[in-house]
């Protein structure tokens, strides 16, 4: 072959090889590239495919796109039936860290998504229509010497995701609005994570209830350490915030159990997880119904804590918590009701069973109620608490304690009564059981005891009897061993109370009244200096006791001296006082007994009373002055026993002004007195009747003989022999205050006393039965030619029995209290019981004046 040619065959071989080297790596790109496009397509049939050949009867993709060089996979628009639809999956993967056993997604993407997840007839879990053989969802065993693969995910966003889960005990409607995920800091010490969640109307029901929620929004950044042995106690979060509304709790058949309109957290700060810090906490509207509680029901407007530093490990707190409008019905398990207006708590810091600080209480508007709201137990209008400190479960201290607006309990519409404010300071616990009062104050009280006709005191009987009696349960033979066992080992500890000075302000009013006895007897105190120090309950050292009250209209009571309350052995040195006691408040006493009501009379007392060793030895001076007995509709029992009428007996006792003076000492046993009768026997002998004493009063009156008479009314309720009587003070009907000419004669009166401190005057208050009854009365007018004549009849208005006579009393108190503007002393001046006179021709309203 010629050289040419060779040349020429050498060159298209060359050629050809250069061609076919570049062919085949373009021919592999292209079918790489072909493999690539139709990827897509390819992922497309087979999922669809899978779908189909797993139970899912039409299943439908939009579009797949696949980037396997930047690890981008983009899926939108899979429908597989009712329970599994996507409108878009978006993932970015990275390849590399697969290497390593790591699935790195830089981001992941589901927007407008459906998910049913449920439970087959053979309680296996399955995904919308998607049916898997249950080997298929076995995990197969790893080698034990396989690696671990780590899942990790950069950037989750997920929007519009409905999550519907129905199995055999549990269902959940779950919408989730936005969800977004972000972790940062993957090759770092420390990642990063920030949370944005936000779900709509949620519902959950299993196990026989119901929780279900509007919304929910909660913001978070975490900090944690992979890499650390414990990831939960490198946990740390940062600027986290809640809101969940609407929460509701019902059971399955619709009964609610507890409700709550709002819960806000805000900026929730948390190291490992045992220290949390929190900005604030608010709850709105929260109800518990009797089936949660087990008890009874609560409403709660809303609670608010600021700064709540909490580490379960150690110290708990907050810097303020306020609750408002707080209402609770039979949580104590009865028929109590209690509500509170307001709750505010300041400076609270504790360590669990070993100390607990708390700056300031304040409360308003407590009130706690029985019988339906019917009885009143306690109403307290503001509290105020100040400095409590608890270095153990029994030892504190607190700076002060103030009660204002106390409302005794009631019941039956009546009210012990009130007290204005109780002020304690200086408050401790020692271990011991001791509590200590620097001072204790009671401010504006005033209280009310009612002895009922059927000897139950009013209020208190019904409080215990209204007391819930808890059942006795049957113990077993074993059970009273270990009663009796653990009664032995217990060290019991006493506790006591003492209080340095208690004071009761002057003005506090304490009233008693007994209505057992006819005409019931009302005790009215008021106090003008009460002061004990110290009050030791215990019983270890003796107090000293300073107390004057006032005592009815005129009536003085002092207490003075020194008093150890032990409850075993009372101890008492005491000087008792009693002055210018009216006593016919005490005819219901006596009417019973003697068939005799006291009209007028003054009881006075001075008592040494000292009781020791449970001994008592008292020294009592009595002085009553002008007692005088009128008549009673109750049949008297007693006269039998004391041989003699009972005028006659007092008239023994009674020396020459009238007066009955005498000392009883009374010794012995306190549960068996003995009384000297021996005293007022020689007191009574040496006493005279005469009448020496209305002598000299007529005969002082002789210069003023004009308006001195026996009246002669028509009633004869005060026509009684050898008794100067002054002329009445005469009243217009209806009226409570004198007429000019009655207020002069008033003067002359006590002119007249002036001149004798001998003299003392009885005052008693008259109505007439013509007052309470309704009476045609004419009224003038004027005619046309300017006569009077009668007018339009208009009768008066009609008195009841009991209006009449607080009338004559109202017209007594009345003359007495000008005469002692006068400077007439009260000891001179006695009332007496109130009269109705019965006569309608002759009868007048007035006060009748009878002097001593």
């Amino acid at each position: 072959m010629p050289k040419d040619s060779s040349e020429v065959v050498a060159r298209l071989t060359f050629s050809s090889r250069f061609k076919l080297r570049y062919a085949v790596p373009a021919v592999m790109v292209a079918l790489i590239l072909l493999f690539i496009s139709l990827l897509p397509l390819a992922a497309e049939y087979a999922a669809q495919s899978w779908l189909k050949e797993h139970g899912v009867k039409q299943a439908e993709i939009e579009n797949i796109d696949l980037n396997l060089f930047s690890g981008k996979v983009l899926l939108q628009g899979l429908k597989a039936g009712d329970g599994l639809n996507i409108g878009q999956l978006a993932l970015d993967i990275d390849w590399l860290p697969l290497f390593k056993h790591i699935v790195h997604i830089r981001s992941f993407e589901l927007k407008a998504a459906n998910f049913d997840v449920h439970q087959d007839e053979q309680e296996q879990w399955q995904l919308a229509e998607i049916q898997l053989e249950p080997a298929a969802v076995q995990a197969k065993t790893e080698p034990a010497q396989s690696e671990a693969w780590l899942a990790v995910v950069d950037d989750l966003d997920i929007e519009g995701l409905q999550l519907h889960v129905n199995g055999k005990d549990v269902q959940l409607k779950l919408p989730v609005d936005s969800l977004q995920l972000s972790l940062s800091g993957l090759l770092n010490k420390e990642q990063a994570m920030s949370a944005e969640v936000k779900l709509g109307q949620s519902d959950f029901s299993g196990f026989g209830y119901q929780l279900s929620n509007q919304s929910l929004d909660l913001t978070a950044r975490l900090l944690f350490s992979v890499a650390a042995e414990d990831i939960a106690a490198s946990l740390r979060s940062e600027q986290t915030d809640l809101e969940l509304t609407g929460l509701t709790f019902v059971q399955d058949d619709g009964k609610k159990l507890a409700a709550i309109d709002t819960i806000t957290l805000s900026n929730v700060q948390m190291a490992g997880l045992n220290s949390h810090k929190v900005e604030s906490l608010s709850i709105s509207n929260v109800t518990m119904q009797p089936l949660l509680t087990g008890a009874g029901s609560l409403k709660l407007a809303s609670i608010d804590v600021h700064k709540i530093n909490a580490d379960l490990n150690g110290q708990i707190g907050f810097a303020s918590l306020v609750l408002k409008q707080l209402q609770t019905e039979a949580m104590a398990g009865g028929d109590d009701s209690m509500s509170l207006q307001r709750l505010e708590l300041t400076g609270f810091n504790t360590r669990p069973g070993k100390t607990l600080h708390l700056k300031s209480l304040g409360m308003q508007g407590f009130n706690l109620h029985q019988k339906q709201g019917q009885q009143l137990l306690a109403s307290i209008t503001q509290v105020a608490l100040q400095q409590l400190v608890m270095s153990g479960p029994d030892k504190g201290t607190i700076d002060s304690l103030s009660m204002n607006g106390v409302k005794l309990p009631a019941s039956g519409g009546k009210s012990l009564g009130s007290i204005g404010a109780i002020v304690a300071s200086g408050a401790t616990l020692d271990t011991s059981g001791n509590y200590h009062l620097n001072t204790l104050q009671f401010d504006g009280l005033n209280t009310t005891l009612v002895k009922q006709k059927n000897g139950k005191m009013l209020v208190l009987d019904d409080l215990a009897a209204g007391t819930p009696k808890r059942q006795a349960k049957v113990k077993t033979k074993k059970e009273r061993a270990a009663v009796a066992t653990a009664a032995q080992t217990e060290k019991s500890v006493d506790t006591s109370l003492i209080i340095d000075e208690l004071l009761i302000s002057r003005g506090s009013r304490m009233v008693y009244r007994d209505e057992s006895v006819f005409p019931p007897l009302v005790a009215d105190m008021r106090v003008k200096q009460f002061r004990f120090a110290p009050l030791d309950l215990s019983g270890k050292q003796d107090g000293k006791l300073d107390m004057l009250m006032d005592i009815g209209r005129q009536g003085t009571l002092s207490v003075k001296g020194n008093v150890r309350p032990d409850a075993k052995h009372l101890k008492t040195d005491l000087v008792i006082t009693l002055n210018n006691f009216d006593m016919p408040g005490l005819s219901g006493f006596i009417e019973s007994d003697f068939g005799k009501s006291i009209q007028t009379g003054q009881f006075n007392l001075y008592s040494a009373l000292n009781i020791s060793n449970n001994k008592i030895d008292a020294k009592n001076k009595l002085l009553i002055r002008k007692l005088e007995l009128g008549s009673s509709d109750q049949p008297g029992k007693a006269e039998k026993r004391i041989g003699m009428p009972v005028d006659m007996a007092l008239d023994m006792l009674r020396n020459n002004r009238g007066d009955i003076e005498m000392e009883v000492p009374v010794s012995g046993n306190l549960d068996d007195p003995n009384i000297n009768i021996n005293a007022i026997i020689n007191t009574a002998l040496m006493s005279s009747m005469s009448t020496g004493a209305m002598t000299y009063a007529a005969l002082a009156l002789q210069p003023y003989g004009s308006i001195i008479l026996v009246a002669n009314l028509a009633s004869g309720l005060i026509q009684e022999a050898a008794k100067p009587k002054l002329t009445p003070i005469v009243f217009a009907e209806l009226n409570e205050k004198p007429d000019t000419q009655m207020t002069d004669y008033v003067s002359k009166i006590a002119s007249l006393m002036s001149k004798s401190d001998k003299l003392r005057l009885q005052i008693c208050g008259v109505a007439t039965r013509i007052e309470g009854e309704a009476i045609s009365q004419p009224q003038v007018i004027a005619t046309q030619k300017g006569r009077p004549a009668a007018g339009a009849i208009e009768p008066s208005l009609v008195k009841t029995e009991a209006e009449l006579l607080l009338l004559a009393q109202i017209r007594a108190e009345t003359v007495m209290d000008m005469l002692l503007e006068h400077g007439i002393a009260t000891q001179r001046l006695f009332s007496c019981g109130a009269r109705i006179d019965a006569a309608k021709l002759q009868a007048k309203p007035r006060v009748e004046l009878i002097l001593d």
